[in-house]
């Protein structure tokens, strides 16, 4: 899997010692250790070791679902120089945890640690020894920490609509979908992604930078924001030099440590004559203008691309309009939903994410809608994107379920979205801040629980609002926008859902009976191709409604509704790759169909 920020990896006072490679795992219950590659996760390791079956071969995916119940536990020795240890402050940083864990230091207790898509970073010197050192990752099962969590707070209306192994995953931040959903497989992982590192800090630590902007005539005015954490020694009233690089200018500011040794904000502002503008795929180039921010050692470094973007909702005869504006020109969004690349996050590698968005973009896409069942994708991505010209629809993940609303779990959403919202707001691709994938559906069959999903709706609002004001937030998909609950989902406004067509109609001519001002999700389904099947099943399973090709269908019902749709237009096919082939034609057909007419 792709390594961290890269660009905001910290070079800090007395060296920084990176923990990235290969660590010792085990189970709880074992007493032998198996390599764990670090950033990586368990079913990688497992599988390399071999202790478990390629989870995606013939019906092999009911003999792994074991790793859920059991705790993971992941540990390495390292070494600390003299000089590190010199240092004021010493902190240990990672970049995701999955999910519930402690953490112990030379034996002794050090954090516990509760959420995949926050950052965590720990003062550790009191901790350690000059020399060798062990760190401990003890993860819970993800099974018996659902199970706690249900025990702590024990709310009858946590639902989940999704088609997960593991019941009520609403009650852990964590990717929902890696207990499956009715498009992927179960594969309930444990690990340690992105960038794990010791570095070294005297009063504050760099925590994120941003830029706004703006724009008259042929000029640009660009302020750059950094934030800085002060650290527990920091008094206030002591200073921060902070020194920001961009276009070829360098200016220094002296940052205060507030009475209160809250967060420290500094920011200088920086005039562009004649910006070239960055533009989505088929609109212009995608000029990108980096910048970098350094304080005590720690640098970070972003680029920008010079643009407006709104939202423009206009009233008209029919309801509302929706859609996106940028540097004052409307577009037709023409994008795909984007769900994890991989189940194995150990497999979601810069080439694997490079290959998919750049075959976007040559498809003549504009946008892509970062699913929210899914995870905050890392830098790799976002950065593909503003390279490509790919808008970005960011839902928070958080999908077709009712969640927890005790202070707790929403004190953890507010860290998490917070921090999600500050780490990616400086790409240009981004265009807007979704609260949930269809949680608001959810409720809409059940006509319940909307107390749940409006509390949640409210945590994400203000949080968004606070780390980045500049940008629309729009409180679900599909929704009408600020309409009350039971009147949400009119198509004359706002965006939605449409799989009626595949769902129901089984008739493409449905496509042409449904309006609507924004369709945000929408598809039809295909068998894989042989090729692919190949990689999964034996000859002697190449039946459409083999088990091992029922294993692989994951929505009820769908290989009958394929047949059905196939047996509207075509007469039925001979063989097994000819049904393949067939199912792909029809899709195609299909998609080509819903393009041209929402497209006239």
């Amino acid at each position: 899997m792709p390594r961290g920020d890269e660009h905001s990896r910290v070079t800090a006072m007395g060296g920084c010692i990176s923990l990235n490679g290969i660590w010792r795992l085990r189970a709880g219950d074992w007493t032998a250790t198996i390599p764990g590659e670090v950033p990586g996760d368990n079913y990688t390791a497992l599988e390399k070791a071999g202790r478990i079956p390629d989870p995606y071969f013939g019906c092999n995916e009911a003999q792994v679902q074991w790793p859920a119940e059991a705790d993971w536990i992941y540990s390495r020795t390292f070494t600390v120089a003299p000089e590190l240890l010199a240092c004021p402050s010493v902190l240990l940083h990672f970049d995701s945890i999955d999910t519930v864990a402690d953490l112990f230091i030379n034996g002794r207790p050090l954090a516990h640690v509760d959420n995949e898509f926050r950052r965590w970073r720990f003062e550790v010197k009191p901790l350690l020894n000059a020399g060798a050192n062990e760190l401990e990752i003890r993860i819970r099962a993800p099974a018996r920490a659902i199970r706690e969590e249900e025990q702590r707070y024990p709310h009858p209306d946590v639902i989940s609509w999704g088609c997960n192994t593991l019941h009520q995953i609403e009650r852990l931040r964590k990717c929902q979908c890696s207990s499956g959903w009715d498009w992927g497989i179960s594969l309930p992982v444990s690990g340690i992604y992105g960038d794990t590192y010791l570095f070294g800090a005297r009063t504050a630590t760099l925590e994120y930078a941003w830029d706004t902007q703006q724009h008259t005539g042929r000029t640009s005015r660009v302020t750059l924001t950094a934030e800085l954490k002060p650290l527990a020694s920091a008094r206030a009233g002591d200073t921060v030099e902070v020194v920001f690089a961009f276009n070829g200018a360098t200016r220094r500011v002296t940052a205060v440590v507030p009475r209160d040794c809250g967060a420290i904000h500094a920011s200088c502002t920086f005039t562009v004559k004649n910006p070239e503008r960055w533009w989505p795929n088929g609109f212009g180039a995608q000029k990108l203008y980096p910048f970098t921010v350094t304080a005590e050692g720690q640098s970070m470094t972003r680029q920008i691309g010079l643009r407006t973007i709104e939202v423009v909702r206009r009233k008209d005869g029919g309801g509302e309009t929706f859609g996106f504006r940028v540097n004052g020109v409307d577009l037709f969004a023409k994008g795909a939903n984007w769900i994890p690349c991989e189940a194995h996050p150990a497999r979601r590698t810069p080439d694997r994410y490079a290959a998919l968005l750049e075959s976007m973009a040559a498809a003549n896409m504009n946008m892509v809608r970062v699913w929210g069942g899914g995870i905050y994708e890392p830098e790799c991505f976002y950065e593909a994107c503003d390279r490509l010209g790919l808008l970005v629809w960011q839902d928070m993940m958080f999908a077709c379920g009712v969640y927890p609303d005790d202070p707790l779990f929403q004190s953890n959403v507010r860290a998490e979205v917070t921090h999600q919202v500050k780490r990616l707001r400086s790409h240009p691709s981004i265009a807007l801040w979704c609260g949930d994938n269809e949680n608001l559906s959810c409720v809409y069959v059940t006509r319940s629980h909307y107390a749940l999903i409006d509390r949640l709706n409210r945590v994400e609002a203000e949080a968004i609002a606070a780390a980045d004001p500049t940008r629309c937030y729009w409180p679900t998909s599909p929704c009408s926008g600020d309409r009350e609950y039971e009147r949400n989902f009119d198509p004359a406004f706002g965006d939605t859902h449409l799989w009626g067509v595949e769902h129901g109609d089984r008739d493409l001519t449905g496509y042409l009976k449904r309006k609507a001002r924004f369709v945000s999700e929408y598809g039809f389904a295909s068998f894989p191709s042989l090729e692919t099947v190949r990689t999964f099943a034996e000859p002697k399973d190449f039946n459409a409604t083999s088990p091992v090709m029922d294993n692989h269908q994951k929505k009820n019902g769908a290989t009958a509704g394929m047949f059905a749709m196939m047996s509207n237009y075509f007469r039925m096919p001979d063989g097994f790759a000819e049904t393949l082939y067939l199912s792909q034609v029809k899709q195609a057909f299909a998609l080509k169909t819903v393009t041209e007419c929402w497209h006239a």
